[in-house]
């Protein structure tokens, strides 16, 4: 009986692309292999080798095809995606700074997932011989020989192991495009949700000295047509109030409304319900300022004042101070410099976010310095008004959970404009949420990972922040309703079984973690109602 002897000429695979061999974008695949004659009188089984060469050769070749065309397709397919989350997240009647949160969110996530595939693939790719497949071929395996003894079945199904292998290496170099293009886009659109913050905390106001003015960063707010009292006038007769208040009744942190915010009904969802800011002439609320009040600001110091004011997302209301306890007395006092390209005033604060002012002004055509001739209009913000209100004392929140961001802003002296004093609005009370119902629903803050049971600042925004980011999670979406709230949304996240119920007016009501255990969670589960 004649030997069976089967010589092979292996051509080593080359990458796609064109011209000689090595690295990527180089050579052909169709290097392939040449096969001698299989010696022996058996043509059945020289027929069968050769039907297993032709199928390992168009086998090849349907793989780097593919291949090269997903690299053609793949920045078309990401960039197709990203512009279908834009449009469906980033609606008018959305925060743009949720949105992009949101759009972030799903983005990693998907970043996630084509790493994790590439490593699945990469695994994959060298479990034929331990080593990259386009390197080391068919013939590389220790068993190959033991094959070619079996016949055409046993090299068939080697060619089948090596054929994996050889499909899982260019399954890893797509996931690793991919998830380079979506690390991008990460990018991108972490880029556009920190301009959309800047944007939301930077505020433009007039210079106006001799009288209040209260705005957002779309621009001024504009008095209630009709109202009796200035902004002003509520401001003083607040501070008659308090002065005529007895001390014990002032120990409980109490506040003279001055003005009602109302907005308007075409904002319709509680996202949009913005910061807002109250500026007055520093005079007004602090009439015995310190001479030398510039250096102060220059030091970062700050100045003791009877009066600050405190703005919640409906209301501003003038609070009286205290030398020890209470609410302190201490205002920062801040410099404003000159910006000549935005030829304005600005300050930049140290929070975060940050907080921009801007003061525009004119200066003189013919003047090459920043003193400035007259103040400019800005854009009058039409989704909120302002009614000064009739004075009335009540009680506001306990001390360590009043947020007051206020300070007094100097202009430079060759200004000559008189320094002002300026407030935003509760940081708690904005978008969605209320500093009351985040303080109510504390009692659930160990759900979403806040475990500080004593209820602060702090810890009230820790809280918030959490719920927002639960909103923004990738394996967050909505399902059902929550039974004691008409027309509310329950958000649901698979992964933790929390959920956030936000009202029909698009502001939070409460959330919590659900038990898979419990009837509770299996109704809402299979009915989407929340009990």
């Amino acid at each position: 009986m004649t030997e069976k002897n089967i010589v092979v000429t292996s051509g080593r695979p080359m990458n796609p692309g064109g011209g000689g061999g090595g690295g990527m974008g180089m050579g052909s695949w169709l290097s392939g292999y040449t096969y001698a004659h299989i010696s022996g009188p058996d043509p059945a089984q020289r027929q069968a080798f050769a039907s297993v060469h032709r199928y390992e050769s168009n086998a090849r070749k349907r793989i780097v095809a593919a291949y090269e065309k997903s690299l053609q397709t793949l920045p078309k397919t990401v960039t197709d995606e990203v512009a279908r989350l834009k449009s469906e997240l980033l609606a008018p009647t959305k925060n743009p700074v949720d949105s992009f949160a949101r759009i972030k969110s799903i983005l990693q996530n998907l970043y996630n997932q084509a790493i994790a595939r590439r490593d699945v693939e990469k695994k994959l790719s060298l479990a034929y011989n331990g080593a990259e497949p386009t390197t080391r071929d068919v013939p590389y395996h220790p068993a190959y020989s033991t094959s070619y003894a079996r016949g055409e079945g046993g090299y068939g199904a080697m060619v089948q192991l090596w054929m994996k292998s050889h499909e899982a290496h260019y399954q890893a170099l797509i996931m690793d495009q991919m998830a380079r293009l979506l690390s991008e886009q990460v990018a991108l659109v972490a880029a556009a949700q920190t301009e959309a913050i800047k944007k939301a905390n930077t505020f433009t106001l007039p210079v106006l000295t001799d009288q209040a003015e209260m705005g957002v960063a779309a621009g001024s707010i504009a008095i209630t047509a009709g109202s009796k009292l200035t902004l002003d006038a509520a401001l003083q007769a607040g501070i008659q109030a308090l002065k005529g208040i007895g001390s014990v009744v002032l120990d409980r942190v109490t506040g003279a409304g001055i003005g009602l915010l109302v907005y308007s009904p075409q904002l319709g969802n509680g996202d949009l319900y913005p910061l807002t800011m109250l500026t007055v002439p520093a005079k007004s609320i602090a009439p015995s300022l310190p001479a030398n009040l510039l250096a102060v600001a220059s030091s970062g110091g700050s100045v003791d004042v009877s009066y600050r004011v405190y703005g919640e997302q409906h209301k501003y209301s003038v609070v009286a101070t205290k030398t020890s306890g209470g609410v302190s007395a201490k205002v920062p006092v801040r410099a404003l410099t000159f910006n000549a390209s935005l030829n304005a005033y600005t300050f930049t604060t140290a929070d975060t976010p940050s907080r921009t002012l801007v003061f525009p002004i004119a200066t003189p055509g013919n003047s090459s310095t920043s003193t400035p001739a007259k103040p400019v209009d800005v854009p009058v913000y039409t989704g909120l008004t302002l009614t000064p209100l009739e004075i009335k004392a009540e009680e506001l929140p306990a001390v360590d959970q009043l947020d007051i961001r206020d300070c007094i802003y100097c202009f430079p002296a060759s200004s000559g404009l008189p320094p002002i004093y300026a407030v935003f609005s509760e940081s708690l009370d904005s978008g969605k949420f209320t500093r009351k119902q985040l303080d109510k629903k504390y009692k659930h803050a160990n759900s979403f990972g806040v475990a500080d049971t004593r209820k602060n600042i702090e810890t009230l925004s820790k809280f918030r922040d959490a719920v927002n980011e639960h909103l923004a999670d990738a394996d967050t979406s909505p399902h059902g309703t929550y039974q004691r709230e008409t027309d509310s949304t329950v958000f649901f996240n698979k992964r933790t079984n929390n959920v956030v119920i936000i009202g029909s007016d698009g502001k939070f009501v409460s959330g919590w973690k659900l038990d898979p255990a419990t009837p509770q969670f299996k109704n809402y589960i299979e009915k989407g109602i929340l009990q």
